[in-house]
């Protein structure tokens, strides 16, 4: 059954992709004028390429059915149209394609979504490379003043634990920092 207002394009067509049936749906995803203009039309001129639609028609053949059948298919004003189908061949006795029942579903918008999605997250990843690596240059800077400077530096927590300790503490306290760590500041 073909249902005339429904959201996926629904069509029939013989198996050389001459469309006999379609409803307004399969109409408007592939921007005909109206069903009168799809009806008679061949399907393999809304395949991106020409080898795409022997391609399709040996895999049903192969399948019987496809479902969820994902490809890039043509509007009429020469844009892509990525779209989802299901389709069902119907065979006679020999096995011979006798017609294509397809529903196709358009993903045009969830896939340029999706793209635009993944092109955002490389650019926030490279500008979180850039601003960690910005950081670490920053961190590497501090460490050495810390390290160099000539008096001793000590942090300490609000219950007077060592936190931090810099080179110059180990000289004039005679401990080494790892000790210092966690000890009462009163140890010197």
């Amino acid at each position: 059954l073909i249902f005339f207002f429904f959201l996926t394009g629904d069509y029939l067509a013989e198996p050389d992709g001459e469309i006999v049936l379609c409803n307004q749906a399969f109409v408007d995803i592939f921007g005909f004028d109206s069903r009168e203009e799809a009806i008679g039309s061949n399907l393999a001129n809304l395949y991106l390429a020409p080898l795409s639609w022997p391609n399709f028609v040996q895999l049903l053949s192969e399948n019987k059915v496809l479902e969820r059948y994902e490809r890039a298919g043509r509007h009429s004003d020469g844009t892509i149209r990525h779209v989802i189908e299901t389709v069902l061949g119907t065979f006679n006795a020999k096995g011979e394609l006798l017609r294509i029942k397809g529903y196709v579903f358009d993903d045009t918008e969830s896939k340029v979504a999706t793209a635009r999605l993944q092109r955002r997250n490389k650019e926030l990843e490279s500008a979180v490379a850039d601003r960690t690596r910005v950081l670490q240059e920053k961190q590497e800077h501090l460490q050495a003043i810390w390290d160099s400077a000539f008096d001793a530096i000590i942090t300490i927590d609000r219950h007077g634990l060592i936190e931090t300790a810099n080179r110059a503490t180990e000289k004039m306290f005679g401990y080494a920092a790892a000790e210092l760590l966690g000890q009462n500041i009163k140890l010197l």
